[in-house]
């Protein structure tokens, strides 16, 4: 999304640039419509620069949470496998299974936040 924001930006902003000033055809008031163009086109380009910046700060806060949150499912699944072995309790050792999966499935989904 943030991608695609951007390189739309970018192309309408290439497309403004690329159009030539004439100074055929009512001279002053083409380049005065070009003018304003640009200025929309750059005023769009700003807004979309900092939507774009926004949705990276956002992204980087709940990728920060997500990393928080596999650190502590890790511990929590070190904790309950040395008491599991301790104690050679199925239930525990289920717990952890469960534990294990849940921390694939958030370094998967981190990964491909992170792309």
């Amino acid at each position: 999304m943030i991608r695609a924001r951007t390189e739309a930006a970018g192309i309408l902003w290439l497309v403004v640039c690329m159009a030539t000033p004439t100074l055929g055809d009512g001279g002053s008031q083409a380049l005065e419509r070009q003018l304003s163009d640009l200025q929309k086109a750059f005023s769009f380009f700003k807004q979309e620069l900092e939507a774009t910046r926004q949705d990276k700060e956002k992204l980087a806060v709940e990728n920060q949470r997500l990393k928080q949150q596999i650190s502590r499912l890790q511990r929590r699944v070190r904790e309950l496998e040395s008491g599991a072995r301790m104690r050679r309790r199925r239930t525990e050792k289920a717990v952890v299974a469960e534990l294990q999966q849940k921390v694939v499935e958030l370094q998967d989904e981190l990964r491909a936040r992170e792309r």
